[in-house]
């Protein structure tokens, strides 16, 4: 996705089907395994009592459900309204965790994804191999990833 993404607005557009291959051929297996996944989710909430996967409350596991499937969900070869449609209990779930996480998505993509919503979109932009489009980071050049310590990356 994020090579497609690339190459949509270059002159390699006409090989870009060369590059990533067709859909036909990569898509089947990682729509089945989506949908099976989906499936179990949506019998988990249904058995928990829902509307959350351990019940009444919401936990660790529908926290970390949500941010993995709105990222894979974002993926334009899913047709992720479809999906959602067909586990209605899994697509409320995501829409409740969706209200209570509202505010800390909106600072993760402005504070670690230049604005950019879609972590694709994202990943396109900063890793391009096209030197005059690519973008960095506010901070990229000395990030700290351990709090309260000198260490950057």
């Amino acid at each position: 996705m994020v090579v497609g993404h690339i190459l949509a607005g270059t002159l390699a557009t006409p090989f870009r089907r060369l590059l990533a291959g067709s859909q036909a051929s990569y898509l089947p297996r990682p729509a089945l395994a989506l949908s099976q996944i989906l499936e179990q989710i949506e019998t988990t909430i249904r058995d928990s009592g829902g509307p959350y996967v351990c019940g009444a409350e919401l936990s660790f596991a529908d926290v970390s459900l949500y941010t993995n499937l709105n990222l894979v969900l974002e993926f334009r070869c899913f047709a992720s309204m479809d999906l959602l449609s067909a586990h209605p209990k899994t697509a409320a779930m995501l829409a409740a965790v969706d209200v209570k996480a509202r505010g800390w998505m909106e600072q993760r993509v402005r504070d670690h994804q230049l604005g950019y919503r879609s972590v694709i979109e994202f990943f396109a932009v900063t890793n391009t191999p096209f030197v005059w489009s690519r973008q960095k980071a506010p901070h990229s050049e000395s990030v700290s990833i351990v709090r309260g310590t000198d260490a950057t990356i």
